[in-house]
């Protein structure tokens, strides 16, 4: 399937959360994939309806990034790269119409936008910030709802969100700490303020005392965490409490920092695909190797069914579709 230019992918350009160089952010589930192609145009791949993926333009054209993180959550993203003076700010755009809803000096090591993109949140040492995008860019709210008292060194570091399904709204921030993660069940009261509704759970077990990265685009209730700089790579079922490690390809050499590097779930079933130092992996939770896949000459966008939809170095304006061999 062709796509409308070539999505840009220069080794300038990189997603330092998802250590990518062609995916600008994914959604929930990676059921929708922002990219850009080489003209700035900003594209949006939909995978979420049809057994043929939609590319539709958004309302945004972007600059030359250098390194960037970004945040995509209904139709928000927030994207942090450096102006033309060099000063690297956070911006908040609209993708229909492209408008800038905020502009302000944040990391979103420490942010994220709510599911539905009407607020976006700021976790700091002492408070966490949120702006409510709809009523224009003005001062923040502030709150130590999101400071769990029992924690002696908050020092937030990273923080996703998922969705609660027929939760009424319901959803979770996890926050990566150095050494920890926790866990925040959030809602809203009548007057739409965020609010929590479940005591705030730690998660301290056989995590390297390292700063925890916390993947976008998880699904429900899997939360994907990259921990001891990349080392290791752990799973947490919100719903349950509990972790899964991922296991090593068979004789895959020892680990080092930046060995994980990015993590897409399945769309149904309780898998995922793993990026590492040396290929792309297939975990399926529970088993005790991961199963090597493909190099990193793919990149893979969406995983569903028995699919692969991905992108090749050597043709960036292909989306291809990989079909997983019968046992694998």
């Amino acid at each position: 399937m062709s796509l409308p230019e070539p999505v840009r992918h220069d080794d300038k350009d990189v997603n330092i959360v998802l250590r990518s160089k062609y995916v600008v952010a994914p959604c929930e589930g990676w059921k929708k994939v922002l990219v850009c192609g080489t003209s700035g145009q900003l594209w949006q791949l939909d995978f979420s309806a049809t057994a043929r993926p939609q590319v539709r333009a958004t309302g945004i054209k972007l600059p030359a990034f250098g390194a960037w993180s970004a945040d995509y959550a209904a139709d928000r993203v927030a994207i942090v790269y450096a102006d033309q003076e060099l000063r690297e700010r956070l911006n908040v755009f609209d993708l229909s119409d492209g408008r800038l809803l905020l502009r302000c000096d944040a990391s979103l090591n420490e942010a994220c936008l709510t599911p539905d993109g009407r607020h976006l949140v700021r976790f700091k040492d002492e408070i966490t910030e949120i702006w409510r995008l709809d009523e224009g860019p003005g001062a923040p709210q502030t709150t130590t709802l999101f400071h769990a008292p029992a924690i002696d060194d908050y020092s937030p570091h990273e923080v996703a969100h998922v969705t609660v399904p027929q939760g009424q709204g319901a959803f979770h921030f996890v926050v990566g700490h150095f050494g920890f993660v926790v866990d925040y069940t959030v809602g809203r009261d009548r007057s739409g303020r965020l609010t929590l509704v479940a005591e705030p759970r730690i998660i301290y077990e056989d995590i390297i005392y390292d700063p925890v990265q916390v993947s976008p685009g998880n699904r429900y209730p899997f939360v994907a965490l990259d921990h001891g700089g990349g080392s290791g790579l752990k799973v947490l079922d919100v719903a349950a409490g509990t972790t899964f490690e991922c296991p090593d390809m068979p004789e895959s050499p020892p680990h080092s920092y930046a060995w994980f590097r990015q993590s897409i779930p399945h769309r149904h079933r309780r898998e995922m695909l793993v990026k590492t130092k040396i290929g792309w992996g297939l975990w399926k939770f529970g088993a005790s190797e991961m199963t090597p896949l493909c190099s990193l000459d793919i990149e893979p966008l969406h995983f569903a069914g028995d699919s692969i939809w991905a992108i090749r170095a050597d043709d960036p304006v292909t989306l291809l579709r990989y079909t997983l061999a019968a046992g694998t």
